[in-house]
């Protein structure tokens, strides 16, 4: 057995050596890392993993109490029974803040500060269910509520630079919104606490927060959950995460899917723009599931064939004669009510899945 291990070892080694270790680099296909995320990309493996499922007002510490609140909203969640409910009362100040990060999984207990420590390395976005609940103000911005991880080296333990949340506008119905953060800008091998940083310039704004999760990768909306397959994308062409992706009939390669074609694959997970060469590729969903968010003026019920609407939502095929253009078909209705704008899940699978409306 010990020869067999000294065999892997010795053979990583060697792979590291030819390949490099780090992923994200330039082309993601000359890194030993990169060949495992592909790999992962492949089989849809997006190594999900619960943060905190916001059901426990005690999990969280207001550090600046009367800036930026935290209460437990009980009539309206996603998940469970209970989200957290965040409250601004002074423009652009205030924090609140959890070290509830490992909903149950192993940490490490640093030896010296007996502090609870969670290596995050292989997550590179934190999702999180977002609603607005109040008519008088909301986070509708991107960067009015912000993410912030902290972080223990060198003997001490510190908080890096706050990313954007995307922004989440009120509606009557209080539509949940699935909000992608990605967080690789983070040293994060002993992640210790998160915290949301109040960045609303007005004041008085609310949201509602559901589920936490982080994962390795997203498909724009929520973790990678289906297989995927890489494309050169057409030259010239920005490809961005969330994207519809559709293959072009005459340079054979990706691009961003427009109309009712049938040629529509499914959502982009790893972006890029196209070069001559056709050495950058996008990996998009190709069956299994994914989140997408329905058009404004869409309809789509449980079990409707769903088709292109725009380069980033999804619209219901309403007769039978464009049944073949389909690339899926929804898993829920939403739960708010009927009309357009929901983050839902759908099974990505070609030709007539569902049903027309």
């Amino acid at each position: 057995m010990s020869q067999n291990i000294a065999n892997a070892i010795k053979d990583f080694i060697g792979l590291g050596s030819q390949f490099g270790y780090y992923d994200r680099q330039t082309g993601r296909n000359n890194g030993l890392r990169d060949v495992l995320d592909e790999l992962r990309l492949s089989a849809g493996i997006g190594d999900e993993v619960l943060i905190n499922d916001c059901e426990t007002v005690a999990d969280w510490t207001e550090n600046d109490d009367g800036d930026l609140d935290v209460a437990i909203d009980s009539s309206d969640y996603k998940v469970g029974s209970n989200a957290i409910q965040l409250t601004s009362t002074i423009a652009a100040t205030g924090n609140i803040s959890t070290d509830v990060i490992n909903a149950g999984n192993a940490v490490i207990v640093d030896p010296f500060t007996q502090k609870s420590q969670q290596d995050w390395n292989n997550s590179d976005f934190v999702i999180l269910w977002g609603t607005a609940v109040d008519s008088s103000g909301d986070f509708a911005t991107a960067g009015d509520l912000k993410l912030n991880l902290q972080n223990y080296a060198a003997g001490s333990s510190s908080w890096g630079t706050a990313v954007n949340i995307p922004g989440v506008t009120y509606d009557a119905t209080a539509i949940w919104r699935s909000l992608a953060i990605e967080i690789t800008s983070f040293t994060r091998d002993k992640i210790e606490q998160i915290r949301f940083e109040n960045n609303e310039p007005t004041g008085s704004q609310t949201i509602n927060i559901d589920q936490i999760m982080r994962c390795k990768f997203s498909d724009g909306k929520g973790p990678l959950r289906g297989p995927c397959i890489p494309l050169p994308i057409l030259s010239g062409t920005a490809i961005l995460q969330g994207n519809i992706v559709s293959y072009d009939l005459t340079t054979r390669r990706a691009t961003n899917a427009a109309g009712s074609t049938g040629r529509a694959i499914g959502p982009c997970v790893i972006p890029g723009t196209g070069n001559a060469a056709g050495t950058v590729m996008a990996w998009m969903v190709h069956s299994g599931i994914a989140r997408m968010r329905t058009a404004a003026s869409s309809s789509i019920a449980q079990d409707d064939s769903i088709n292109y609407a725009s380069v980033n939502t999804i619209g219901d095929v309403t007769n039978a004669a464009d049944e073949k253009y389909g690339f899926g078909f929804a898993l829920e209705t939403p739960a708010e009510d009927s009309t357009g704008g929901h983050d839902i899940d759908v099974r990505i699978f070609k030709v007539g899945a569902g049903h027309s409306s």
